[in-house]
């Protein structure tokens, strides 16, 4: 069963499953669930704790040891394995396999692992598991995702953020989330419940936010000007390198030029994104993209693009930035210089 982080609660709270898997790249979500899933497996009496590093060296035996051993106190147990990687080789698929075909009775457990591509996500041992767990893959929480999160957060404490203040309040923590997380807590802390505004929610928070570089490609895409051009002063000012950020803007660009182009010749644009291994929760957002501009948009995208790679190849650093700025809006559907309508005397 697959659950979304905001649904694990309610999962945690109605009934006990024999195993968990939380995968992904976003630790903050990563270790919240975790500890969720912790906790809840304590409230149930597996009051023992044993935890596996299952790195490329790990011998598999521990675990199938544990599974046959039983707690010496009689409690219940929770097996934690962390993975490093999302394959754990032929012998702990097959490990996993087993423990997923017969979990022990008196044992919950608990598998992190990093983000699982979809190779990973068709393997036979991953879909066995799979069917007998409950999976949540956690995703970084950016744009209007993020407004979401807050504002389940804060009702949740009871309060009634307004449109304002979420804005607000993203934009000062946008990129770190530990930091969104512990603002909202604060919030809590000091404003009574019931509506909070931005004028509220200013004189509490900081200006936490921190961005990386796939933030600037996603806002680009999903028509996001004004986040677009916050991400990108943020990663300038954070002395991100200007050939990283050319880098993902052309990175962007090329897929949503290559959906363009393959509508264009009659392809549905869904199963086009779906051959250039765009993932599923992204294909709208890249669809949307390419219709938005078109294949000669996007064309002339990706030549201003090959400019900028000149410019910084000699030496013109502040020009670049420039342009980078300008294509980062027009990727995001904003006309910088829009054409006057003709008169009849031009």
């Amino acid at each position: 069963m697959r659950l979304q982080p905001e649904q694990l609660p309610d999962r945690l709270a109605s009934t006990g499953d024999p195993i968990y898997l939380v995968s992904g790249d976003e630790p903050f979500q990563l270790l919240e669930a975790a500890d969720a899933i912790r906790a809840a497996a304590r409230e149930r009496g597996n009051t023992a704790r044993e935890v596996f590093n299952a790195g490329k060296d790990f011998d598999w035996s521990a675990l199938t040891a544990g599974a046959a051993t039983g707690s010496l106190f009689g409690d219940g147990r929770l097996l934690e394995v962390r993975l490093d990687s999302p394959r754990p080789g032929e012998a702990g698929a097959r490990a996993l396999r087993e423990w997923a075909a017969n979990p022990p009775p008196d044992a919950v457990l608990l598998l992190t692992l990093p983000k699982l591509d979809r190779s990973v996500q068709q393997s036979k041992w991953f879909r066995e598991l799979e069917a007998a767990a409950v999976w949540v893959p956690v995703w970084p929480v950016t744009g209007g995702d993020l407004r979401r999160w807050l504002a389940a957060r804060l009702t949740a404490r009871g309060l009634e953020p307004e449109e304002d203040a979420l804005t607000l309040l993203a934009e000062r923590t946008e990129g770190n989330l530990p930091a969104a997380a512990q603002e909202v807590d604060r919030l809590a802390l000091i404003q009574p419940p019931g509506p909070l505004n931005a004028r509220d929610t200013a004189s509490v928070v900081t200006d936490s936010a921190r961005f990386d570089l796939f933030d600037l490609g996603e806002a680009a895409l999903a028509g996001e000007p004004d986040r677009a051009v916050r991400v990108l002063e943020g990663l300038r000012e954070e002395g991100t390198e200007a050939p990283l950020v050319l880098w993902v803007l052309a990175r962007e660009a090329r897929i949503a030029a290559a959906v363009a182009a393959a509508a264009r010749a009659g392809e549905d644009p869904g199963a086009a994104a779906d051959r250039l291994g765009v993932w599923k929760n992204r294909r709208p957002v890249v669809i949307a993209a390419a219709r938005r501009l078109g294949v000669r948009g996007w064309r002339r995208v990706l030549s201003r693009l090959a400019g900028v790679d000149d410019s910084l190849k000699g030496g013109a650093l502040r020009t670049a930035w420039d342009e980078l700025l300008q294509l980062a809006l027009i990727m995001a559907g904003r006309t910088l210089f829009p054409r006057r309508p003709r008169t009849g005397r031009e």
